[in-house]
Order: structure tokens, then sequence, then C-alpha cells
């Protein structure tokens, strides 16, 4: 029965417009009654780096010999 606002301040004065693409900080969110009621949370967001992948292409084999795509020498400078 709540309805949320966001915003970038503590005393919601500022609203925060796109909640959906937030960066790294600290936001609020208020819910709000029907009769006007509210309450303000903060909540801290922490955006972590994107991965990378790094691929070694194992060594071609014939069937039925398999390939170990786990091998750390595949993915070897991954993070």
């Amino acid at each position: 029965g709540l309805t949320y606002t966001y915003w970038t301040n503590a005393g919601a004065t500022t609203a925060y417009g796109t909640p959906t693409a937030a960066t790294a900080g600290t936001y609020y969110i208020k819910g709000t009654t029907a009769a006007g009621c509210f309450s303000i949370s903060p909540v801290t967001v922490t955006v972590n780096p994107t991965p990378t992948v790094t691929i070694t292409n194992p060594t071609p084999v014939c069937s039925p010999s398999t390939v170990d795509l786990t091998a750390a020498a595949i993915t070897a400078g991954s993070t």
C-alpha cells in the first residue's frame, strides 16, 4: 500500500528521476501511505566492475576426445 519515490538527499527535496540507472552512492527511498504518512530510508548502491574474460582457444581434438573448458590455461588472465 505504499507509493515509493526516490531521492538524492535525506530530506527528500531533490528527486532522483532514474533509479534504474543508479551509480555508486547513497540514495533515499520514501514510502508514502494514502493518508500522507511517510518514512525515508537510505540505500547504499555499490557498483562492481565488469569482469574481464580472456579466452585462449584450446588445441583442436578429434572425436571422441574432449576439451576441458574450465582448465586454467583456457581462461588465464580473466578476472
